[in-house]
């Protein structure tokens, strides 16, 4: 390898361009191939749907997040309390 190297320092900037683009070319195109033998593109195969699961109990995201920060209040307010006893002791 470090003779290939040597021998391309000796060639002229023009020859040394032209090695430099078709090795980077070389090994972009090993990438790619890689990539799609390795599953990272499935060309011409369609994903599968995913199922639509009715959930009509499901709660809305906003009430969600309602009853999340209310029992997290409700949670640090007990937690205050709890401080403040131990405190007053």
């Amino acid at each position: 390898m470090l003779r290939y190297i040597e021998n391309a320092r000796r060639k002229p900037e023009h020859v040394r361009r032209q090695i430099a683009v078709a090795v980077t070319i070389g090994l972009f195109a090993a990438v790619v191939v890689l990539w799609m033998v390795l599953g990272g593109a499935r060309f011409g195969v369609k994903a599968p749907q995913p199922h639509r699961v009715e959930q009509n109990n499901a709660p809305a995201p906003l009430s969600a997040l309602k009853e999340t920060f209310s029992t997290t209040a409700e949670e640090a307010g007990k937690l205050i309390e709890a401080f403040s006893r131990l405190k007053d002791r």
